[in-house]
């Protein structure tokens, strides 16, 4: 079975029913201008082509975030052994009757047309060790920001990389920098692998930022759109690949450890 799997309209009201009938939990992200928010609510119901969520919110919000119809949410949710991710447009916020004395309110949200199932492995993260070093590449903007014929070229940072997974990367870098980005800043990145001079181009948000001394700090980065394109899905191969070696050495490894 392929890692990412592009799902029929059949195959798509079938996930959606199931995440409604489990109540699953469900992560939104919204975008505003070059920024991310990620958000969180559940699948409450799935009928006649409209999905109902929970009003999504984020841990620190006092309140629920408010949507207009025709908002555009990216959407993903965990089912079995598979991660799903698909984009759905706002409908309207309606009250949503739980039982005949419980009535919540919901977003409601038009059926996705397309969906992407992808198997859990594909997410592992790993510590990168020192034979397989890798480093990162990343300006603000997008992955068309830097190239040559952009009237306006981003400044660059860069970072080694720290560990790996289909979702994001963690790097270390040097903070002080002028327009260093901050949580949420949609970014283009690079990502080299220097054993076989592999490169990947891909656009990231930036989910947290750790101190980790006086000048250099840990960046978390989460990729966006891998798994819409066909180019984006031969890079997620290209990771799963790399995360599988570096799996597959370590168990090696430890089966050869002597025992005391």
């Amino acid at each position: 079975m392929s890692i990412v799997q592009n799902l029929s309209t059949d195959q798509i009201n079938d996930s959606l029913g199931a995440a409604a009938e489990k109540i699953i939990p469900l992560t939104v992200a919204t975008q505003t201008g070059n920024k991310w928010e990620y958000l969180y609510s559940r699948v409450l119901s799935f009928s006649d082509g409209y999905l109902l969520i929970a009003p999504p919110q984020a841990g620190n919000m006092p309140s629920p975030k408010k949507f207009k119809p025709g908002e555009k949410l990216r959407l993903n949710f965990k089912l079995k052994h598979f991660k799903h991710i698909t984009s759905a447009t706002v409908k309207e916020s309606v009250d949503f009757q739980i039982s005949t004395s419980l009535t919540l309110p919901t977003l409601k949200l038009c059926c996705p047309l397309r969906m992407q199932r992808i198997q859990r492995r594909a997410y592992s993260r790993v510590d990168l060790p020192d034979h397989r070093p890798a480093t990162v590449t990343f300006w603000h903007g997008d992955t068309e920001s830097n190239k040559p014929d952009s009237r306006i070229l981003m400044p660059e940072f860069t970072g080694n990389v720290v560990n790996l997974s289909g979702g994001g990367v963690r790097l270390k870098t040097d903070h002080r920098q002028d327009r260093f980005p901050i949580k949420g800043d949609l970014m283009g990145l690079r990502l080299d692998f220097d054993d076989d001079n592999t490169s990947i181009f891909t656009n990231a948000t930036v989910r947290y930022i750790d101190d980790y001394s006086s000048d250099q700090v840990i960046v978390g980065f989460q990729f966006m759109g891998l798994e819409l394109t066909r180019q984006g899905q031969k890079n997620l191969m290209t990771i799963y690949g790399k995360v599988a070696k570096i799996l597959k050495s370590a168990s090696r490894t430890r089966h050869r450890q002597p025992v005391h």
